[in-house]
């Protein structure tokens, strides 16, 4: 017989999405041409406990998410742990990078470097979901969150999710 459960929170709203744009490495040095996608987020939240005065503020959550949303759109993202990207600031400001052969020059605001070896949607989901546990971590810990799953979709069914479980430290 079931007899213990957990409550699992759902948040996706349309406003906790950014337009990126990217390029993939694939193995043997090849990538993707530069392009972009309007990326979807949406949030699990696992909370055993079913006492109501631990509840989540789903404000603070979205209002989290959001704010990584805004860091990364209308951004060109890159992989600075990429061993196939070399790159350097340029002093008028720009980035000038060389990937897979290619070279490129861009303004370094429309610029984001990701601390990942790659950027595809499982890369997106995992940093995402690390950056938003640490925004949270308060709350989080406060409603004795035991798992939390971010999905990064680049297209409508398409795409990767990264869940962080275990509980507060």
């Amino acid at each position: 017989m079931l007899n213990r459960g957990t409550h699992r929170l759902l948040i996706r709203k349309d406003a906790l999405k950014f337009s990126s744009a990217h390029m993939t490495v694939f193995p043997g040095g090849t990538k993707e041409n530069l392009h972009g996608h309007n990326y979807q987020v949406s949030i699990r939240l696992d909370v055993p406990k079913a006492d109501l005065s631990e509840m989540i503020p789903f404000h603070e959550v979205k209002k989290a998410a959001k704010q990584i949303c805004d860091l990364w759109d209308e951004k060109v993202l890159l992989a600075s742990l990429c061993p196939e990207m070399k790159g350097r600031r340029e002093a008028d400001g720009s980035v000038q990078f060389e990937l897979c052969g290619k070279k490129y020059l861009l303004p370094m605001d429309e610029v984001v470097w990701l601390e990942a070896d790659n950027v595809t949607s499982e890369s997106l989901s995992k940093l995402f979901a690390i950056s938003l546990a640490k925004r949270l971590e308060k709350i989080l810990a406060q409603a004795s969150v035991s798992r939390l799953e971010v999905k990064v979709e680049e297209t409508p069914g398409q795409g990767a999710s990264y869940i962080l479980s275990g509980g507060a430290k």
